[in-house]
């Protein structure tokens, strides 16, 4: 019961995070100083407004800090319906630039403080919009801070915030002209500025060094040096003919479909384009196609895109029943992995729905696969049926043919007495077992010295009744020199037993009758143990029948190294996502996408048995022995339990990619896994054809 509960909350708190995964806090750091007036217009009704049309979703909450002289939050507005959206954009007017200061450290360590404050679980989005000049008040705790010490702060925030998984983007607004501005070096960083300077130097040497003390400090330069911030200029708003500055600025994917896909059964595949317009590699993980709130994408899939270029992804969808035959025109919003944006989130499309002629065109392909799988439950169960059926009519004759005796066998029970249930197989039967077993009929007649009394008829009808039972080779083997005693020894419990003259003539009379003959048997089961010249067999308890494997605490497999934390915090080296495969020697890799999922930078995954996101079921192990990392840069394996890893020296396994690490399972079996950077087949495909294709022609297949 214990184990049922907490499976369900795990199920739960998976089902909560999962819930979560759509939800973002979108943070926008604006500067409202007065060298931004000029450029009103552009970023109230275009950068704010594409802003909450193409990059806001319902569900994330929209943040509006401003700073001039001091920081201030403006707005804190979660998106549940348009009309949300609605108030965000009318505060937008109320906003006008008229700030004589410009203190950007001061509203940057704001915004960090109030990023951290925000709920862990959702993802974190901050926009900076400035003209990149610091220009901080006599009251600022920032004024009199050297320009070394303001650079280092700048740098340590963002790395500080981006470690965090914050996500900095950061739309440069043109400098103001005629002032001076230097960077934190010193050097003038204005273009008009510097050409008028530099030409203004002509009688004294010192009018350069003089105007450049004078120059107001701008952090522009800086922020486009750190790698992790995506830098975009706003006077690139004019260029743009049609909507999509954000999704520029942003460097969000551009996905579009064909406006009219044709005729089309329920279940069909929709080409979508995803134009990746970074100058790094994307690679993409599609989780739902929402059409209607409801999720018709049948299963995940994956696509790589290089920079600066463009690749299509065939999606399979299945539309309800619900929809009517005839033209339909259809809206579907495109849920990928790692909460990623694209531009525009909603796709539209028509199509020509047609009903098919067989029975299954009204199933989903989820129910197809789903009759397929209980399809093939029931012929392994037949199959089995049929083999345990056969398997116990051959255990049935094989016993039938056991349990029959001859009945020559039957007869000489008959004249020598029962032997104890004993049964006819490979050892012999001499004559010193048969009068052991006359021995014992003799002494369970009030224990009296066996006389047998012996006459011509009697030894006889003895030999016939032996004749008619051993009539084959191999039956019954005596040797009268053996007899010729008087005596029999039948071991040192029991006393000698006295032969008369007509018994050695009877053995004479037989050895002669059939001296090649011999009788096998198998064993002799005992009546009685006390006496030594009878054979007991060994007992063999009922509970060693049955077969149990040991396991890891039984076989003391121990490990001096010491599990890691699932708690640890992994440190950023750069954005990015992976994916990536597990391969476990001896297990099937037919098994669709399960071993196969991508990692955003920081992100970790569980490996295991059980329910751990890489599952390993070829051999028996718990779940979360291990988990992968991945920092951006390169991937780490974690071991949670290293008693499950034999040749493990540390904790955690740097650069594991590529590299086999051996397991061993609860039972002590060994194994190996491998994790490995995924690359589908269709792109595989499509890297070897255009291989093939001239450099000037490989454009009209991209």
């Amino acid at each position: 019961m214990k184990k049922l509960v907490l499976v369900l909350l795990m199920l739960f708190s998976v089902f909560l995070l999962t819930s979560q995964d759509r939800k973002a806090d979108i943070v926008v750091l604006l500067d409202t100083s007065g060298t931004m007036l000029p450029h009103y217009t552009d970023i109230n009704e275009r950068v704010l407004e594409e802003l909450c049309a193409d990059f806001v979703r319902i569900g994330d909450t929209f943040h509006l800090i401003s700073f001039a002289e001091k920081p201030a939050s403006e707005i804190s507005q979660k998106i549940t319906n348009q009309n949300d959206v609605q108030k965000i954009v009318s505060r937008f007017s109320l906003l006008y630039p008229l700030g004589a200061y410009s203190d950007f450290l001061n509203g940057l360590l704001y915004s960090q403080q109030y990023i951290a404050s925000l709920d862990v679980y959702t993802q974190k989005v901050l926009v900076i919009i400035s003209d990149g000049i610091f220009n901080p008040s006599k009251n600022s705790p920032y004024f009199s801070l050297a320009a070394s010490d303001v650079e280092n702060s700048i740098q340590r925030s963002i790395q500080t915030m981006v470690s965090q998984g914050v996500y900095i983007y950061y739309i440069k607004a043109p400098f103001p002209q005629n002032t001076a501005l230097k960077d934190f070096a010193g050097n003038l960083t204005n273009p008009s500025t510097t050409q008028k300077i530099s030409s203004g130097q002509t009688e004294q040497d010192t009018t350069g060094s003089d105007q450049n003390s004078d120059a107001l400090t701008e952090y522009a330069t800086k922020l486009e040096s750190l790698p992790s911030v995506v830098k975009t200029d706003l006077d690139s708003i004019t260029e743009e003919e049609e909507d999509g500055f954000i999704g520029n600025a942003l460097q969000m994917p551009v996905i579009s479909c064909p406006q009219n896909i044709g005729k089309k059964h329920y279940s069909f595949t929709l080409p979508l384009t995803i134009t990746n317009s970074s100058s790094t590699q994307i690679i993409l993980q599609l989780d739902k196609v929402l059409i209607d709130n409801k999720n018709v994408l049948d299963s995940t899939s994956f696509i790589s895109i290089k920079p600066d270029s463009s690749s299509i992804l065939s999606v399979p969808i299945t539309l309800p029943s619900s929809y009517s035959p005839g033209e339909t025109a259809l809206e579907a919003q495109f849920i990928f992995a790692d909460n990623i944006r694209t531009n525009p989130q909603i796709l539209r499309w028509s199509l020509t729905l047609i009903e098919g002629n067989s029975i299954f065109a009204g199933f989903t392909t989820s129910t197809v696969r789903v009759l397929v799988i209980i399809a093939a439950v029931l012929a392994c169960l037949i199959v089995l049926f049929i083999i345990l059926s056969l398997s116990k009519k051959l255990s049935a004759a094989k016993n039938q043919e056991d349990n029959e005796q001859p009945t020559a066998v039957n007869s000489l029970n008959s004249s020598l007495g029962t032997l104890s249930n004993a049964k006819v197989s490979t050892s012999k039967l001499t004559l010193p077992v048969i009068a052991d077993k006359v021995t014992q009929t003799a002494q369970r007649l009030n224990d009296a010295p066996v006389t047998q009394k012996t006459d011509a008829s009697s030894n006889t009808t003895q030999k016939n009744v032996i004749t008619s039972v051993y009539s084959k080779q191999g039956s019954l083997s005596v040797d009268a020199s053996k007899v010729s005693s008087m005596t029999l020894n039948l071991g040192p419990k029991q006393s000698a037993i006295p032969v008369s003259e007509s018994q050695r003539n009877s053995a004479d009379e037989l050895a002669n009758f059939k001296k090649d003959q011999t009788l096998s048997i198998t064993q002799l089961q005992s009546q009685s143990a006390a006496s030594s010249n009878k054979l007991v067999l060994p007992q063999i308890p009922k509970a060693s029948s049955s077969l149990s494997l040991p396991s890891i605490k039984s076989l003391g497999f121990n490990s001096s190294v010491l599990p890691a934390s699932s708690n640890e915090k992994i440190p950023l080296a750069k954005e990015g996502t992976i994916i990536l495969e597990l391969y476990v020697e001896g297990q099937t890799r037919k098994i669709g996408t399960r071993n196969i999922h991508a990692l955003s930078a920081g992100s970790r995954k569980s490996i295991g048995g059980g329910l751990s996101i890489f599952s390993i079921f070829f051999v028996k192990v718990p779940s979360n022995i291990a988990e992968i990392r991945y920092d951006g840069h390169t991937c780490s394996l974690a071991l949670l339990k290293p008693e499950f890893f034999p040749e493990a020296e540390t904790n955690i396994i740097e650069d594991c990619l590529n590299i086999p690490v051996k397991i061993r399972s609860e039972h002590g079996y060994l194994s190996t896994i491998m994790f490995t950077e995924y690359q589908s087949q269709t792109e595989k495909l499509n890297n070897l054809l255009l291989s093939v294709v001239p450099d000037k022609d490989k454009k009209k297949y991209l």
